[in-house]
């Protein structure tokens, strides 16, 4: 199976444990015999002290605003289709490109994880920080949902 994982960098020398929780979900699916390959939006940001075992494309997802940002990722999609079976979308911020990218005719199986759960009434937050995120979520339900709901693995 070739499966491509678009995530935005890569970063060994001075990144979290995402990167290195990524790295080693590649490292399992190529024991199991399937083609890996990554995509990183934001390369400029990849930092690696040796090259990684398993290809990387290096896009620069270039922006002003949400929905150029989306546009980007739907394009990013489109353009590397026919080197995959499926595509693993890692984070939160590609979900409405990617739901973009099937709406928009995109054949491929769309799988996702996250361990982000997002909470509107965090104590950290003040009033207006809080009120603010409602409105956000209130705005994703009302519009977005479609886009979220075409995703195929959660």
């Amino acid at each position: 199976m070739r499966i491509i994982f678009l995530t935005t960098k890569l970063n060994f020398v001075s990144g979290g444990g995402s990167n290195f929780d990524r790295h080693n979900k590649i490292m399992a699916l190529k024991a199991l015999g399937c083609d890996v390959k990554i995509i990183t939006a934001f390369s400029k940001n990849n930092r690696f002290k040796d090259k990684p075992a398993y290809t990387v494309y290096e896009e620069n997802i270039d922006y002003n605003n949400f929905f150029q940002f989306h546009r980007a990722v739907r394009n990013i999609l489109k353009k590397y289709e026919a080197a995959a079976d499926v595509f693993y979308v890692d984070g939160h911020i590609f979900l409405l490109g990617a739901g973009w990218y099937r709406f928009g005719g995109g054949k491929l199986t769309l799988a996702h994880f996250d361990n982000y759960s997002p909470t509107v009434f965090n104590m950290g937050f003040s009033r207006y920080r809080q009120g603010k995120l409602l409105l956000q979520r209130y705005f994703e339900k009302l519009f977005f949902l479609k886009y979220y709901n075409a995703l195929d693995l959660f």
